[in-house]
């Protein structure tokens, strides 16, 4: 190996080694946070004890809806035109 490979290859190795090192320093903090902050805020990302915001919403969706639909199901049962009439002569396709 010459030597103006060993020194590129050290430039190279010696620039990994500290964008490495600057990473791992850096992390990804992104500021100091304020003791309240945290000691009001234990789980910011927690909307019940168990679900994030987006699981809340995909559940009150799927409740809205099934709701929703269950209630066209039953008006149609109440108003009676679920199903035709037993009163005609001609047979139904039931």
């Amino acid at each position: 190996m010459s030597c103006s490979t060993k020194s590129s290859l050290r430039f190279v190795v010696g620039t990994i080694a500290l964008v490495g090192a600057a990473a791992t320093l850096g992390g990804c903090s992104y500021g100091d946070p304020n003791y309240n902050d945290v000691r009001w805020n234990i789980s910011p990302d927690m909307m019940t004890t168990h679900e994030r915001p987006v699981d809340v919403d995909r559940k009150l969706g799927y409740t809205f809806d099934t709701n929703y639909r269950m209630f066209w199901s039953d008006l149609t049962r109440a108003a009676m035109v679920d199903r035709p009439s037993r009163l005609s002569r001609e047979p139904g396709t039931r």
